[in-house]
């Protein structure tokens, strides 16, 4: 169960890996199939619309214009639909003015409702034998000049190149009970239907018992327009939009498929008429391949859809109203060469449709548009390598992300996130985008979003976790305001540890073992509690760290876990403090009938080995070394020269310009080769006269009897205690001199003094 549990404990590289594995299977979801996506498509989609606003408008197209019949028109010539001679003679300007190609993103689906030539017709028909042949011919030019039908027939036909506009049913029940079958027949729009078409060996794309190629739409019937002005006109093109699942319109089909036939749309065919080049296509068993135009390849996917590359809004496409020109106020070297669209744009008539640049987009201009993509050949595509760089984005670039969030602090990580993010954008923009590069962008965007939630999430519980297991470990043992130090940089601990310079403190009482004997078992422990509660309780107070208790023993530590300035200077205040409230507590004692207690305190400043000694589950954050034996020792050697206090050197040389010591002696620990200077730590405040005079002939003692002048040196400590009694060192050195008065230390003696007890 634990190794089970270990398998899937989360952490940091887990969460990571996870999120790069499923960015890496949304990613190939999302080439293959994005409708099995909708949420990650629907994003996808929404960051081509960012792009494409981000980007801005580009310079005007240059192949294209549209003949807009707008508001203005219709207040010229009246509403719409108008009369089809008006139409006619606006096909004639248009030809006149040099367009290339004139497509019709209008169908005419219905004779024109201003012609008044069906009784004149009836008698043609009624006496196609009539003797009179005059009056038949007369009754021919009057129909001819009264059908507007046939003047747009007639105009079209002149004209250069028109392509008329239709539209598909793609369901049958869509196809209105009304409408004749002959306006569904597919004989008016089959010359325009693909002669080239490329498939694979054994597979029939075009033909009576054809398969359609997956993905390809299908229609399953076609509005166009009637046969008395589509006769003879060879080129058509549907004008059907394609919208993606958000209803905006990012994609065209190029090709339909309708009763064993391929179709091109209007925009396709119209490129193909200006470029003078007939449309193929190629298929694979995966459906559309490829399709061209001379040598022209135009990128799709298998569905046969072309990612429109949107110059702008309208303004991007240079149009003109139908009225300017029927009333010949335009410059006619506007249209010359171009693809010149005609639709209506009129307030509540024209097809409006949502596009990345606006909600309400003139389809005739997304048509225009996308003529304009083709004849300029400017695209939006995925080149070769893409697919390896995107894969690396979701790779390698999300384990450097999340290795940068892992080590930063919430704040830093939020900020690096909206610069990487930032970056992303930049990059896909400046690199690919504006060079009509697309690609896929939502994805990193969104594993960069997950991993930062994530890892900050899994961040916050780790560091609370480790928080409660920090002031578990140590709030019996540290300062208050350390333990929060420790909880803000958690390195500090580590199982192991790390050399650095910590001032240990020792602290044991004097004779507790024989006071101990004197007691009851529970006074004992009532006792010694209490002690220890008090000193425990200074040690925190000047931020020392409690190592342990062995015994009626205290180790404490400075300048551990985390660093502390002047940390000689808190262990000896602590030091102090404690010797201050021993005899305070004596008085307390003595009310209940406990004895007085003395303690020896030995601290010393030096190198240790400090961290977390142990296993991964339990552990001991302590210090071990030469350092913490040197201060056991100073500990013990209060007994010898009756003092509360001793410093070795190294910690006087930090505090000396606070407290007020005296060298004691020279000496050599019991177990250490080097000897040591050892010095008594006496007070931070001013001390009396006596006290002070005491100090200054016992410090001219211990000079004299270094230079083995013994008597002198005598004399010196005589005088100390003759003035306080109580002073033990002196005393000490008072005996030192009589015995080496009678019996000199060797001659090559160095005033070192061989302590032979710990």
């Amino acid at each position: 169960m634990k190794q089970l549990w270990k398998l899937i404990k989360p952490g940091p590289w887990k969460i990571t890996a996870g999120i790069i594995a499923l960015a890496l299977i949304g990613y190939f979801i999302l080439l293959e199939s994005p409708y099995s996506l909708p949420l990650l498509h629907q994003l996808e989609l929404k960051s081509i619309d960012f792009r494409f606003r981000a980007r801005g408008t580009l310079k005007k197209a240059e192949h294209v214009a549209v003949v807009s019949i707008d508001d203005e028109s219709l207040e010229r010539y009246g509403r719409w639909p108008w009369n089809r001679n008006i139409i006619a003679r606006l096909v004639e300007k248009l030809g006149a003015a040099g367009a290339s190609t004139i497509a019709f993103d209008i169908v005419f689906t219905q004779p024109d409702p201003f012609g008044s030539t069906d009784f004149l017709e009836s008698i043609i028909q009624a006496y196609p034998a009539s003797p009179d042949s005059q009056f038949l011919a007369y009754l021919r030019e009057t129909l001819s000049a009264k059908d507007p039908d046939a003047n747009l027939s007639l105009a079209i036909s002149s004209a250069p190149s028109t392509v008329l506009g239709y539209f598909f049913f793609f369901r049958p029940e869509e196809i209105p009970a009304s409408l004749k079958e002959s306006a569904i027949n597919d004989a008016l729009i089959k010359p325009s239907a693909l002669s080239l078409v490329i498939a694979p060996a054994g597979i029939k794309i075009t033909g009576a018992d054809s398969s359609p190629p997956p993905g390809l739409l299908v229609a399953a019937g076609a509005m166009n327009t009637t046969e008395k002005i589509a006769k003879g006109v060879p080129h058509h093109g549907y004008f059907d939009a394609y919208t993606d699942m958000d209803g905006n319109i990012r994609r065209t089909n190029l090709l339909i498929s309708f009763r064993g036939n391929l179709y091109p749309s209007l925009a396709l065919k119209a490129a193909s008429l200006h470029a003078d080049k007939p449309i193929g296509a190629a298929f694979s068993t995966l459906g559309v391949k490829s399709i061209f135009t001379g040598n022209l390849q135009i990128p799709t996917d298998d569905h046969g859809r072309f990612l429109i590359n949107y110059r702008g809004g309208i303004e991007s496409i240079p149009h003109l109203s139908a009225a300017d020109i029927l009333d010949d106020r335009f410059d006619p070297e506007f249209l010359k060469g171009k693809v010149a669209f005609i639709g209506v744009t009129a307030k509540g008539m024209g097809d409006i449709l949502p596009t990345p640049f606006a909600k309400h987009y003139p389809g005739v201009f997304i048509n225009a548009n996308i003529t304009d993509n083709l004849i300029a050949r400017d695209f939006l595509v995925r080149p070769p390598g893409l697919e390896m760089v995107e894969l690396a984005v979701l790779i390698f670039g999300a384990l450097l992300f999340a290795m940068i969030i892992r080590f930063a602090r919430a704040r830093t990580g939020a900020l690096l996130t909206l610069l990487s993010l930032s970056g992303l954008l930049y990059a896909d923009f400046q690199l690919l985008f504006s060079r009509g590069y697309l690609a896929t962008l939502s994805l990193p965007i969104l594993e960069m979003g997950l991993l930062y939630l994530s890892l900050t999430v899994y961040k916050y519980f780790a560091e609370e976790r480790r928080s409660r297991q920090i002031k578990k470990a140590f709030q019996h043992y540290l300062s208050p305001v350390i333990v929060n130090q420790l909880i803000k940089n958690p390195e500090a601990l580590r199982l192991g540890g790390e050399e650095k310079i910590v001032t240990v403190l020792f602290s044991d009482i004097r004779n507790f073992t024989s006071i101990s004997e004197s007691m009851k078992p529970e006074q004992v422990t009532h006792l010694l509690n209490h002690y220890l509660t008090e000193m425990t309780d200074i040690i925190l107070t000047h931020k020392g760290m409690l190592d342990k208790y062995v015994g009626d023993e205290i180790m404490a530590l400075y300048s551990v876990p985390l660093p502390q300035a002047g940390h000689q200077i808190l262990a000896s205040r602590t030091a102090i403090s404690m010797i201050r409230r021993l005899r305070e507590l004596w008085k307390e004692w003595d009310k209940i009938g406990y004895p007085p207690l003395n303690i020896g305190v030995g601290i010393h400043t030096g190198n240790v080995y400090v961290g977390n000694m142990g296993s991964k589950s339990i552990f001991d954050y302590t210090a071990i070394g030469d350092s913490i034996n040197l201060g056991s020792r100073l500990e013990g050697t209060n007994k010898e020269y009756g003092t509360n206090i001793i410093l070795s050197e190294a910690t006087y040389e930090g505090v000396k310009e606070v407290f007020i010591c005296r060298e004691l002696d020279f000496i050599r620990v019991r177990g250490k080769k080097e000897p040591t200077r050892i010095y008594e730590l006496i007070s931070e405040e001013a001390i009396s006269p006596l006290d002070k005079e005491v100090l200054d002939l016992y410090a001219a003692g211990l000079s004299l009897y270094r230079n083995r002048k013994w008597d002198e040196a005598y004399v010196s400590f005589e005088q100390a205690v003759a003035r306080k009694s109580t002073d033990k060192p002196s005393q000490l050195f008072l005996e030192r001199c009589a015995l080496y008065s009678r019996t000199p230390p060797p001659s090559d003696w160095d005033g070192v003094f061989v302590m032979t007890t710990k």
